[in-house]
C-alpha cells in the first residue's frame, strides 16, 4: 500500500518542542476498531479517556454520530449514549462509495477531489489532480479517503450533523496544519481524525 504523504509531516513546534512525525495512514488499523479506540483514548479526546459507550455495542451501525465539536464536548462530559440527540447516522465508508454506482448527485466519481475541497501547495498536484473515485481507492485508510467518504454521505442525506461546509473546513486546516481543531485548545492528528470519521460510519 502506498504511504500517505503529507505537506506537514512534522507537526509544528509548540513551546520550542519539536513534535514527532505524523503516523502514516498504513499505520492505522482501521479494521481493528479496538486497538483503534485504546490508542484514541490514549491519544485523548480533551485528554478523558471517556469514549461513547455506544463504542463498544457491536450491534450498532455508527459509533459517533455528531459534529467534530459536539463529539469534543460530548467525549468531556457525558458516559451514556442515552443523552444523544436523534440523529440520521447512516454513513458509508470509502470501501462502499468505490464499490457503488448510487453517487450523490453533485459529485461524480470522475471529478476532480480538487473540484470539491481545497487543495494548496504540494496538495494540489496530488490531491487535487486525482478524481475521485482514486481518492477512494489509492490510499482507502488515508484521511483524504475518509473525508471523501463523509462528504458523499453528506451530500447523499446519510448524516444530519455534518455539512459539506464542515467537511470542507475539516479537510483545508488538516492539509494546510497537519492538524484539526475541534474545539479551542484542541488538535486532532491523523489518528484522532480517522477514529472520528470512521466511527460515524458502518
Amino acid at each position: 500500500m502506498a504511504k500517505e504523504t503529507h505537506p506537514n509531516d512534522v507537526a509544528p513546534v509548540a513551546d520550542g518542542v519539536q513534535q514527532p512525525p505524523l503516523p502514516t495512514a498504513d499505520a492505522i488499523a482501521l479494521g481493528q476498531r479496538g486497538a483503534s479506540r485504546r490508542r484514541f483514548a490514549r491519544a485523548g479526546a480533551g485528554a478523558t479517556g471517556v469514549l461513547l459507550t455506544l463504542a463498544s455495542q457491536p450491534g450498532m451501525a455508527c459509533d459517533i454520530c455528531m459534529s467534530a465539536s459536539g463529539y469534543q464536548s460530548y467525549s468531556k462530559t457525558m458516559t451514556h449514549a442515552s443523552s444523544r440527540v436523534e440523529v440520521i447516522c447512516s454513513g458509508r465508508g470509502p470501501s462502499y462509495w468505490s464499490q457503488t454506482g448510487n453517487w450523490p448527485s453533485g459529485c461524480s466519481a470522475s471529478s476532480l477531489f480538487g473540484k470539491h475541497f481545497e487543495c494548496v501547495g504540494f496538495s494540489q498536484y496530488t490531491y487535487g489532480s486525482a478524481s475521485c473515485m482514486k481518492i477512494l481507492t489509492w490510499q482507502p485508510q488515508s484521511v483524504a479517503a475518509y473525508m471523501m467518504a463523509m462528504y458523499l454521505n453528506v451530500l447523499k442525506g446519510y448524516t444530519s450533523f455534518m455539512t459539506v461546509e464542515k467537511v470542507r473546513a475539516m479537510w483545508k486546516e488538516y492539509i494546510e496544519t497537519g492538524y484539526y481543531t475541534p474545539t479551542a485548545g484542541v488538535r486532532w492528528y491523523t489518528p484522532q481524525i480517522l477514529f472520528y470519521l470512521s466511527g460515524t460510519m458502518s
